[in-house]
């Protein structure tokens, strides 16, 4: 819109330059808050073994961005239009208050020259004219007091607009801050589940290699010894030394004294379950 010729010019300037000043911080402390919690989330997901991790966290990050910049270029567009919208109104005002000023100076110059001219009849015919005059004089400054009083109203209208603006975009802020945050206890519950199944999955490894180990050992030395009686429970499938030596502890050497041995007391000793318990005595006794 081109620049206002009211008296109320510089204020509608004022409050456009206010707009865009509070427009522009609000711009600058999102895209700060949220390159400081993307760099924060990188941070995090650079320890994860994810490798899209940070990609996504950077797709996630733009269309925040992209999102707040469209809601601020809405909210000035917003705000400005409501400001041009008042200026005009009161240039409508001020130009009627002008035309009628301009034909109230008519009027007195009309008068002044017909009073030199006239007779005494003609100087109260002025005087009359004059008196009409005080009245339309009187009804332009109310009336320009009315748009005076119009103009703080709508200058009041912009000013709340533009409040309300802000409280919009501090809002968005928020839920893109707690949006991150969010984000960033995902990333790291994930490196966490990941972190236990690979420490898991190497204990288990761990456990098979020494019970291979222990198994190949064990079946060395049973050669080496041709022992032809009744097998040593290390041999049966699914005991390992770990378990073998718990029973040896309590007197069951041999697959035939594991046969013999009831289920809740071979769990007892070698410590685990019932059900495995009664598969090893199962196969004890299939082997006897």
């Amino acid at each position: 819109m081109s620049e206002s010729s009211s008296p109320l010019g510089p204020l509608f300037r004022t409050q456009r330059t206010l707009i865009e000043g509070t427009i522009e911080t609000q711009r600058t402390l999102n895209e700060q808050g949220l390159e400081f919690t993307r760099r924060s989330l990188q941070t995090v997901a650079g320890a994860a073994p994810a490798d899209d991790g940070e990609e996504r966290i950077d797709d996630v990050f733009d269309r925040l961005n992209e999102q707040q910049v469209d809601l601020l270029e809405s909210v000035q567009d917003t705000a400005e239009s409501g400001v041009d919208s008042t200026e005009e109104v009161t240039e409508q005002y001020f130009d009627a208050l002008e035309r009628q000023l301009e034909r109230v100076r008519d009027v007195r110059e009309d008068v002044r020259e017909r009073a030199s001219e006239a007779t005494e009849t003609a100087e109260e015919a002025a005087e009359e004219a004059t008196d009409e005059a005080g009245d339309v004089i009187d009804a332009a400054e109310e009336t320009a007091a009315d748009a005076a009083d119009s103009v703080e109203d709508a200058a009041d209208d912009a000013t709340d607009a533009a409040e309300d603006a802000k409280e919009s975009v501090e809002d968005a802020a928020d839920d893109a801050t707690d949006a991150a945050e969010d984000a960033k206890e995902s990333v790291e519950d994930a490196a966490e589940d990941a972190k236990e199944s690979v420490e898991d999955a190497a204990e288990d490894a761990k456990e098979s290699a020494e019970d291979a180990a222990d198994d190949a050992t064990d079946a060395a030395e049973d050669a080496l010894d041709g022992d032809s009686e009744s097998p040593a429970v290390a041999d049966l499938e699914g005991i390992g030394p770990t378990y073998a030596s718990r029973l040896a502890d309590a007197g069951i050497t041999s697959e035939s004294e594991l046969a013999r041995t009831s289920a809740d007391e071979v769990a007892e000793v070698a410590e685990v379950s019932e059900n495995r318990a009664a598969t090893w005595v199962e196969r004890a006794q299939d082997q006897a």
